[in-house]
C-alpha cells in the first residue's frame, strides 16, 4: 500500500497508510487567532488524516511545531504502517460520508 513516513527535523514520527482503498491526507496548520490585538492562541502543528473505504476516518498523532522545524513527507509503499491513535466510523446513507474529487 501507499504509505506517509512522516519525519520532523530528521526525526522519524511515524508511517501511516489507508490500506487497499480509500484517501489519505498530510497537513501542516499555523493558526494564529487575535482578539483587539492581543494573541490568545498560536499553534503550528502537522498532522496526517485518512479514510478508509469502509466508514471508517483515522487519525494520526498530531505533532507540535515550531518557526525552523522541518517536516518531510516521504511518500513509499509497505506492507504495514503505525495505527492511528484516533478512529471514528462513519455512515455514507446517514449522509456523513465523504466525497472526493480523484484528480488532482
Amino acid at each position: 500500500m501507499v504509505v506517509f513516513d512522516v519525519s520532523v527535523n530528521g526525526t522519524h514520527k511515524y508511517t501511516a497508510g489507508i490500506g487497499d482503498a480509500g484517501a489519505l491526507q498530510a497537513t501542516v496548520h499555523h493558526i494564529h487567532l487575535q482578539d483587539h490585538g492581543t494573541t490568545f492562541v498560536e499553534q503550528i502543528y502537522a498532522d496526517v488524516l485518512g479514510v478508509h473505504k469502509v466508514g471508517e476516518m483515522r487519525r494520526w498523532q498530531k505533532l507540535p511545531l515550531q518557526v525552523g522545524d522541518e517536516v518531510v513527507i516521504k511518500i513509499t509503499e509497505r506492507d504495514d504502517c503505525d495505527p492511528a491513535v484516533d478512529t471514528e466510523k462513519f455512515s455514507v446513507e446517514d449522509g456523513d460520508g465523504m466525497s472526493f474529487d480523484p484528480e488532482p
